[in-house]
């Protein structure tokens, strides 16, 4: 970015623009004072999904009149730089060498072999689902990466806290700590949320069977996966998409109840500051689904189609699940539990969350595969760079049996194997800084201020439409104003029907006064060079309102008028 011709903190990233526009538009209309829970784009309805980022971003913005992009840049790259710094420090205390700390930044590295297989440095698939490494997730810089930076932090804190040795009082604090931040992900991303949670829970589950070595625990939890694989879609017609991935996680319930017997309060109170600093969230989640919320209905349906193809699942994350595997092999030879206890969490954590469409909540698959990618590139280093040293180099003893011999050769091998296929992944990354890294909007250009000046003429809280040649998410961001579009997939304003009705109809040339008005759309934006020529068909609906020049070419004006509504 800092050598980037043209690029300054101002600059938004022009990548997947649709989705992240409105995502900004959040940021955009707390910096002008209105962080109220409603749909971003219109400024009505309500917001179901966790917002809690962007409204702290916006705030922000309005209380030190700094420029939303601006905050919105800092913000997000730097959680980031607070990601490789806490990685870093994690890993050198886990493996305590010191050249460790240089490998915080490899997890942006990895990729998901796509440039070798498929020719592009992602993985495309049915409809919109795509597969690609942590760079390509957290680059958008959104809440997703947010979530998915706090939660590398959150839990490469408990993989500390597993291998250093601190006094209980200091363990059971920052256990709570670490649960309260998890829980607080809820309010940021959803997808982000689920995922660190089920790592998080796997992870301490697997590990407290292996402790009590009981079976009983361990057939319970075998039950439960059939009993979810079979009967997940009924649960999901009966309770919600949503509300089944807390039945996924009811089979990590025996080993934590092992634990919580054997350590108690250590265990209890962080799951309760979990779930209470979660619960604002959730609670908005269970209200909307008791009110039969239509866009929730919409938003569970929306998803279908979107699962990972086992052969293409198991290809991209080749780079990852082989040292996973290996991790795990080693673990089990030698008797190494964190070891066992980690490999095996991911992975099962990985498996369930990327084939949800298989359990009944069939939440964008694709999305939860690419947060458990992130998440496990995150967190597997401390545990490559130990298994490497406990295997390296390769030596022999006589009376070691025939499977620690096999895996005296088998493992430095398997090892070498996987860092030749994560250097390949990583010509992924190299791609996509190719393809799409350089590609930004100023947001600052003479079109956008004259936007910006028209705006300010506005004189109620009337929806702006605005014509062809204008991108109504691109002017909502540039003017803050309530604009007559919105994101489907994000949330839906109050009067959406009269709005799909009234766009639809400007667009066939047969809109009314009564459509207008309906919508509440009271203010029309237009180039003077647009070939659709609203202010000419529509002549007898319009009243001029300000007009503002931006180039020196005879149309180059930028037009706001008012709808005789």
């Amino acid at each position: 970015m800092l050598v980037r011709h043209g690029w300054s903190l101002g600059s938004f990233r022009a990548y997947a623009s649709f989705d992240q526009l409105a995502n900004f538009a959040m940021v955009v209309n707390g910096a002008h004072g209105d962080s109220a829970s409603v749909e971003p784009f219109t400024e009505t309805g309500s917001m179901v999904d966790p917002h809690l980022y962007f409204n702290l971003l916006g705030r922000f913005a309005h209380l030190f009149d700094v420029s939303s992009a601006v905050v919105y840049n800092i913000a997000g790259v730097g959680l980031q730089v607070v990601l490789v710094v806490g990685l870093s420090i994690g890993f050198v205390l886990i493996t305590r060498k010191w050249w460790t700390a240089y490998l915080g930044a490899l997890p942006f590295l990895l990729g998901t072999l796509s440039s070798v297989f498929s020719g592009s440095w992602a993985t495309s698939m049915q409809s919109h689902a795509v597969l690609w490494g942590a760079f390509g997730v957290m680059f958008a810089i959104n809440s997703q990466s947010a979530a998915l930076a706090l939660g590398g932090l959150l839990l490469m804190l408990l993989l500390v806290l597993a291998f250093k040795r601190f006094s209980p009082q200091t363990t059971t604090l920052l256990a709570v700590a670490a649960g309260a931040g998890i829980g607080m992900l809820a309010n940021v991303d959803t997808y982000g949320f689920f995922s660190v949670l089920f790592f998080a829970l796997y992870w301490l589950s697997i590990y407290g069977l292996l402790v009590e070595r009981k079976w009983w625990p361990v057939a319970l939890s075998v039950f439960g996966a059939i009993v979810l694989f079979a009967f997940g879609d009924r649960f999901a017609t009966e309770f919600g998409r949503v509300d089944v991935f807390a039945l996924a996680l009811v089979l990590a319930l025996p080993g934590i109840l092992l634990m919580v017997v054997r350590w108690r309060w250590r265990i209890v109170a962080p799951l309760l500051a979990l779930v209470a600093a979660a619960s604002p969230q959730l609670l908005t989640y269970i209200e909307a689904i008791h009110a039969n919320s239509p866009f929730l209905v919409f938003r569970g349906s929306s998803s279908e189609g979107l699962g990972v193809t086992s052969r293409s699942g198991l290809i991209a994350a080749a780079p990852l699940l082989i040292p996973l595997l290996v991790i795990l092999l080693a673990g089990i030879n030698r008797k190494k539990i964190l070891w066992i206890a980690y490999s095996a969490g991911s992975i099962v954590a990985w498996f369930l969350l990327a084939k949800n469409d298989l359990w009944g909540a069939n939440q964008e698959p694709y999305q939860f595969w690419i947060d458990s990618f992130a998440l496990t590139a995150f967190t597997i280093v401390p545990f490559f760079v130990d298994v490497a040293r406990s295997y390296w180099p390769i030596s022999q003893d006589k009376s070691e049996n025939l499977l620690t011999k096999l895996c005296r050769v088998a493992v430095p091998a398997v090892l070498s194997i996987s860092i030749v296929v994560a250097a390949t992944s990583s010509f992924d990354w190299f791609e996509f800084y190719r393809a799409s890294e350089g590609q930004s909007l100023s947001l600052t250009t003479p079109m956008d201020r004259a936007l910006s000046e028209v705006s300010s003429h506005l004189t109620n809280h009337g929806l702006v439409m605005t014509d062809t040649c204008i991108n109504p998410e691109y002017y909502k961001v540039v003017s803050g104003a309530p604009v007559d579009f919105y994101s489907a997939g994000l949330a839906w304003p109050a009067r959406k029907i009269s709005i799909d009705k009234a766009n639809a109809a400007m667009a066939s040339g047969k809109v009314t006064s009564t459509d207008l008005r309906n919508a509440g759309i009271g203010w029309l934006v237009t180039i003077s060079h647009c070939s659709d020529q609203w202010p000419i068909k529509y002549s007898t609906l319009l009243v001029p309102v300000a007009r503002t020049r931006f180039g020196s070419g005879p149309e180059d004006v930028v037009v706001l008028w008012r709808f005789r509504t």
